[in-house]
């Protein structure tokens, strides 16, 4: 036998036992953790903040294009927290601030429904669950929790990106996930005997969260990015609460008991139906799924006189000799009343609405972002030239 021969029956000996290997990996790999009993997790919740984000389009399998450069995120006064005052009116499946409550306690929630649960001993970075928003629209107030795993010591760089779709179908035949942020938290001490939760307004940012009446939201936790994907987390997975407990409490937003998950084999994808699970465990609240909730941040500083229910708000940008314009038109006002209207680099302008009820605000350079007026509870995106 010449030395070719030897040395190609040497390679096809090598790929049989790397398929065989693969094989028994998968086979013995660990079952999905729907045969799990869930636990009450016991830690305190550690806040945190992002360092920088990225507004990103998603295009599965954990690979993304960007739409913004990053932008860098320095912590609001006071805390890693957002403002107290803003709330999750939009969706909620993550009551109050991520910290333990307690019935009649300063963080007050329902007897019997102030527990927020995981699974023991697993591994979940890549989770998708149903998402039905109060509007069709943008949020820009974020919060979600996770436990932060890695290698059990020392620390990992920890990135969370939370996407959304619109996906009227949602079940186990499938979803839909289009845009989303991603969050970089930096360096984080791996299980820090708690968990982590992040509460963001985004409006500092200029950025925003899609969000959909009949939607999905994914959640994602990564290491690392490279060549336009993310690099999923040693180990770690979301938190685990909901949104509503019959007779006790209807939070914003409603959920089905459908989670995917990427536990078995743990690739960065979903099998579909396989990696599909109820979350109906009969805890309260009842349906589970994987903890967040989105809403308006606190716009207290620019104010609107009144509102009478009937505004209209749309925004035009121009190219001019200053920059990109952004022009904010509002009709349907009440004559002779000032309204308030945060621009996309956070300034806020006034204007009083003419005879005929309507009110212009103009602000130029300005940026792509978003027009509110939060009085109102009006917004509309400005996308620059």
């Amino acid at each position: 036998m010449n030395q070719a021969t030897e040395n190609e029956r040497a390679s096809r000996v090598s790929r049989r036992t790397t398929k065989l290997c693969w094989a028994l990996c998968l086979l013995l790999a660990p079952t999905a953790a729907r045969a799990q009993e869930i636990q009450v997790i016991s830690g305190e919740g550690i806040p945190v903040y992002p360092q920088r984000v990225m507004r990103i389009a998603w295009n599965g399998d954990g690979a993304f294009t960007p739409l913004s450069d990053w932008v860098e995120m320095p912590p609001p006064s006071g805390g890693e927290t957002a403002t107290a005052s803003s709330s999750l009116n939009v969706f909620d499946a993550f009551y109050n601030d991520g910290s333990p409550c307690e019935v009649g306690g300063a963080l007050d929630c329902p007897e019997g429904c102030c527990d927020r649960y995981s699974f023991l001993d697993y591994c979940n970075t890549f989770t998708v669950a149903e998402m039905d928003s109060e509007r069709n629209g943008t949020a820009d107030r974020v919060q979600f929790a996770w436990l932060w795993t890695c290698g059990g010591f020392g620390t990992e760089r920890c990135i969370v990106a939370v996407i959304t779709g619109e996906s009227p179908d949602f079940g186990c035949a499938g979803y839909t996930l289009q845009e989303g942020i991603i969050y970089d938290f930096g360096e984080l001490l791996c299980d820090p005997g708690g968990y982590y939760y992040a509460d963001v307004c985004l409006c500092t940012a200029g950025m925003w969260q899609n969000v959909y009446e009949d939607g999905a939201s994914a959640g994602i936790l990564a290491k690392d990015m490279q060549g336009g994907e993310l690099v999923f987390a040693t180990c770690g997975q979301f938190i685990l609460y909901g949104g509503h407990a019959d007779g006790v409490f209807d939070l914003a937003g409603s959920h089905g008991p459908n989670q995917f998950d990427d536990d078995n084999p743990r690739d960065g994808r979903h099998d579909i139906p396989g990696e599909c699970h109820n979350y109906a465990f009969g805890r309260c609240p009842d349906p589970l799924r994987w903890s967040m909730g989105m809403g308006d941040c606190d716009n207290a500083d620019c104010p609107s006189d009144s509102c009478n229910g009937g505004e209209t708000l749309k925004v035009k940008t121009r190219d001019k000799g200053c920059g990109c314009r952004v022009k904010a038109v509002l009709t349907g006002a009440t004559p002779g009343q000032s309204y308030g209207f945060v621009m996309p680099d956070l300034v806020c302008r006034t204007a009083v609405a003419d005879s005929r009820g309507k009110a212009v605000a103009k602000d130029c350079p300005s940026r792509s972002g978003e027009v509110t007026v939060p009085t109102c509870g009006l917004r509309k995106s400005a996308d620059c030239p």
